[in-house]
């Protein structure tokens, strides 16, 4: 039986430099900027859903989170 990540997507460094760098971009943006992102993943993630790609929608998921978090200058909590 093959792993979850066998379709490439194993966390590699370069998709955690992704990560930072989307944070970076996220404290530039203002809350109207950042409103409208949240919506433009909103789309993504729903069309994603749709499509029955349901890691690629928990990552919009994730980020949609990371990017809330961030406008309200909120802590990340971990379960």
């Amino acid at each position: 039986m093959e792993g979850a990540y066998a379709s490439g997507q194993a966390a590699t460094p370069k998709r955690y430099a992704k990560v930072a760098e989307q944070t970076i971009e996220y404290g530039q943006l203002s809350s109207q900027q950042a409103q409208k992102k949240i919506t433009q993943l909103e789309k993504q993630m729903f069309e994603h859903a749709r499509n029955l790609e349901f890691e690629e929608a928990a990552g919009l998921r994730d980020e949609i989170k990371k990017l809330r978090q961030h406008m309200l200058e909120l802590p990340e909590i971990g379960f």
